[in-house]
């Protein structure tokens, strides 16, 4: 099944209208090669992705695939169905992106998940992730991003053991130890600002600040990358709601000596495992 006919049996469920659009992403072009190899070779990662070819940066380093892909608007859950690099298998390569999620859009959410599971074959890679976006606007603050990378540093293995992180993770390390050992909660933010560009120059941590300092508007997150890819809807709120939990921690005026026991830190969580 490809990306758009999912899109429209999850439209069969949810209402709204599918809207058709490209997808972009960037490959490295391969070196060491004769000019006819290398075209060769990218027509060969663009059949095999399904995609076609745009264009080539300037300098000849990358060039740039455009996927099939689409979203579903008007409905009882928005959302966009678009390609992930990191898979193999054409347009059944299927990422799932939603709009930010209040509780109320929880059951909506259930919905879409329960009508993926439902679909015969439907797999998910053990080297995929479930990442979870958090608003990052109150993380602008010295003191509340301290709070959130301590109790994150303390309760890693914790979460690691609640979230299934997959043994062969990809882009999901701990955070650099300068920057858990420098940032303090007196310091001014563009001194906080500074650490964050020195230490974080990349999205590949298990808890993703990079998006604090990208000044893109429309990715002002915190991105929290360990939980393994699930497709079973009581796992992935309950993962969400866990996350939640952690960010309100960091933010509020309590201890944040929170248990580093997996089954009493998250019960719930905990029963699904």
């Amino acid at each position: 099944m490809g990306r758009l006919a999912l899109l429209e049996r999850l439209a069969a469920r949810l209402g709204g209208t599918v809207e058709p659009f490209e997808f972009p992403s960037k490959v490295p072009v391969p070196s060491g090669l004769s000019p006819a190899a290398t075209i060769a070779v990218i027509q060969d990662i663009a059949r095999h992705h399904e995609a076609e070819v745009r264009s080539v940066s300037p300098d000849y380093r990358f060039f740039y695939l455009a996927h099939r892909a689409g979203r579903l608007r008007g409905g009882a859950l928005e959302l966009a169905v678009v390609h992930d690099n990191t898979l193999a298998g054409g347009e059944r390569v299927a990422e799932l992106v939603t709009a930010p999620l209040w509780r109320a859009d929880l059951a909506s959410l259930s919905a879409a998940l329960e009508v993926i599971g439902a679909i015969e074959g439907v797999t998910t890679p053990d080297t995929a992730a479930l990442h979870v976006h958090l608003d990052g606007a109150p993380f602008l603050d010295a003191r509340a991003l301290s709070r959130l990378i301590a109790l994150f540093s303390r309760l890693e293995p914790a979460l690691a053991v609640l979230t299934r992180t997959p043994p062969g993770l990809r882009r999901a390390a701990p955070l650099p130890a300068a920057l858990v050992a420098e940032l303090r909660a007196e310091l001014p933010w563009s001194a906080v600002e500074a650490l964050l560009r020195q230490e974080i120059q990349h999205r590949g941590y298990a808890l993703n600040l990079y998006n604090l300092t990208a000044e893109d508007p429309q990715k002002l997150t915190v991105e929290l990358k360990l939980a393994g890819s699930t497709i079973d809807p009581a796992r992935v709120v309950a993962i969400r709601e866990l996350y939640v939990r952690l960010a309100l921690a960091a933010l509020g005026e309590g201890s944040l000596e929170l248990p580093t026991e997996p089954g009493v830190l998250a019960p719930e969580l905990s029963g699904l495992l």
